[in-house]
């Protein structure tokens, strides 16, 4: 009887350890799993953001693109305004008037720091066929020696 005991209590333990030893494998291959799973959301995450960084500079890409048509239709109606103020003598507080309104039509807030504008006026200073002298003439008035090289720009560009 003892014998059977000592068996029985001998084949628990075995069984036991096997149950451990089976845990501890189940454990371990549970544990390869997961690495596998997060080295493979690790790799969808880094396909996903290269995704998104390409979107988001063709987005970019597009939106200089519609930002250059929108500087270069400012400019065309300034230098627009610009030659109907030489043809037609409008007054300068009616001219600057009208500069503020087709500015603030673009979103434009502060048209007398923007650099378009100036662009715009030496387009339209040339397009209303003022000459060269009279247009240095002009400029040697100014002491703003950034507005005068956007109205330089816009003049000979």
């Amino acid at each position: 009887m003892k014998i059977k005991i000592l068996i029985i209590s001998m084949i628990m333990i075995f069984l036991g350890n096997c149950a451990i030893f089976s845990s501890l494998d189940s454990i371990s291959n549970l544990s390869n799993s997961i690495s596998r799973s997060l080295n493979s959301i690790s790799t969808s995450l880094e396909s996903i953001s290269d995704s998104l960084r390409s979107s988001s500079e063709s987005i970019s890409d597009s939106s200089k693109g519609e930002e250059k048509k929108q500087q270069e239709a400012y400019m065309n109606d300034i230098k627009y305004l610009t030659i109907f103020a030489v043809k037609e003598s409008i007054s300068s507080n009616d001219y600057l008037r009208e500069i503020a309104r087709i500015a603030r039509n673009y979103g434009i807030y502060n048209w007398q720091t923007y650099p378009y504008t100036y662009k715009g006026i030496g387009r339209g200073i040339r397009n209303a066929q003022i000459r060269e002298s009279e247009f240095h003439e002009f400029l040697s008035s100014l002491e703003n020696q950034d507005m005068k090289n956007y109205l330089k720009e816009g003049y000979y560009n």
